[in-house]
C-alpha cells in the first residue's frame, strides 16, 4: 500500500484559518505542509517533492492556496487523496471584499461593485477557479483570471474535480464536515476541537446592500452558485451514507465545554503553532 499525503485544497473565506489549526493538531506542525502564496507556488512545490522523495522530514497533510491539481507537481509512489470546503459564494464573496478592505488589500473607496468585476480572483467565481484547476494554471504562470475564462466548460471540470475528492465539507456545515473527515482519515475525536479563527468582521446583512450591486455579485458569481449547488448535493449523499446526527450532537456539546476552556491554554499553543506563510 502506498503511503498517504493529504492535500487539503484550501478555497480562501471558508473557514480554512480554523482547519489549519485542527490539522496542526493532528498531526504536528512538523508534518503539515502550507504553499500559501502564489509568489512561492512552484519553489515550494518543489521543496514539497524532494521531502516527499527522500521521505524525510515526514510530510502527512499539504495546505494549499494553489488550486486543484497541483498533485500532478508531486512524485509517484504516494497516494494523494484532496479534501476541501464549499461555502454558499454570496457569504464567501461578500466575506472576502470586507476582509480585503480591513486588511489594506484593495483600495479602501473600493466598492463592492468593483470588487466583483475588477478583482476577479477574489471576487468572481473563486470556487469555480480553485476546482477546476484554472488557478492553478494562473499561479504556476504567474498570470491574472481572464473574465472569458469563466465558461461553461469551466464549470464541468470544476464539477468533475470537486467529485474526485475524497470529502467534500460545507462551511455552513463544518461539525459535520468534520465527522466526515474523521470517517474518512481516522483523526482524533478530541483534536478536532476547536475554537474558529480569522473570523472576519460582521458584514452588513444582504438587505442593506443595493440590489443593483447584489445584482452584479450574483452575475458575477453565477458558476460558484451552480459549483455550490452541485458540491451541496454530494456533501448530503456522503452523510446520507453515515448516522452522524447522534455524534455530531456530543461533538458539539464537547466542543461548547472546549470553547469555554480555551481562554486559559490557547494563548499557550498559539506560540508553537508552525508557520503557514511562504518564505
Amino acid at each position: 500500500m502506498k503511503p498517504r499525503v493529504l492535500l487539503f485544497g484550501h478555497i480562501p473565506k471558508t473557514a480554512g484559518s480554523t482547519m489549519k489549526t485542527i490539522l496542526w493538531r493532528q498531526y504536528g506542525a512538523e508534518q503539515v505542509f502550507f504553499s500559501m502564496d502564489p509568489k512561492y507556488h512552484r519553489r515550494r512545490f518543489d521543496e514539497l517533492a524532494a521531502r516527499l522523495q527522500a521521505g524525510h522530514p515526514p510530510v502527512q497533510v499539504v495546505v494549499s492556496h494553489a488550486g486543484y491539481g497541483f498533485h500532478q507537481l508531486l512524485p509517484a509512489g504516494y497516494e494523494y487523496p484532496y479534501f476541501t470546503f464549499l461555502r454558499d459564494p454570496i457569504e464567501r464573496v461578500l466575506s472576502n471584499y470586507y476582509f480585503f478592505l480591513d486588511q489594506g488589500k484593495i483600495p479602501a473607496d473600493t466598492s463592492l461593485e468593483r470588487f466583483v468585476y475588477e478583482f476577479l480572483k477574489p471576487g468572481c467565481n473563486m470556487q469555480t477557479s480553485y476546482l477546476s484547476g484554472y488557478f492553478l494554471a494562473c499561479h504556476l504562470e504567474g498570470k491574472l483570471p481572464e473574465q472569458d475564462a469563466f465558461t461553461p466548460q469551466l464549470l464541468e471540470r470544476a464539477k468533475a474535480n470537486l467529485q474526485a475528492h475524497q470529502v467534500i465539507g460545507l462551511t455552513e456545515a463544518f461539525d459535520t464536515s468534520l465527522l466526515l473527515l474523521r470517517r474518512a482519515f481516522g483523526w482524533s475525536w478530541w483534536r478536532m476541537l476547536y475554537v474558529s479563527t480569522n473570523v472576519g468582521r460582521k458584514k452588513p446583512p444582504r438587505a442593506s446592500i443595493p440590489p443593483q450591486v447584489m445584482e452584479a455579485v450574483y452575475a458575477q458569481n453565477e458558476l460558484d452558485l451552480e459549483l455550490y449547488a452541485f458540491g451541496k448535493k454530494c456533501f448530503e449523499a456522503q452523510c446520507a451514507q453515515l448516522d452522524l446526527e447522534a455524534e455530531r450532537r456530543r461533538f458539539q456539546t464537547a466542543n461548547r465545554v472546549f470553547a469555554k476552556a480555551a481562554p486559559v491554554f490557547l494563548p499557550v499553543l498559539r506560540t508553537l503553532r508552525p508557520p503557514t506563510r511562504d518564505t
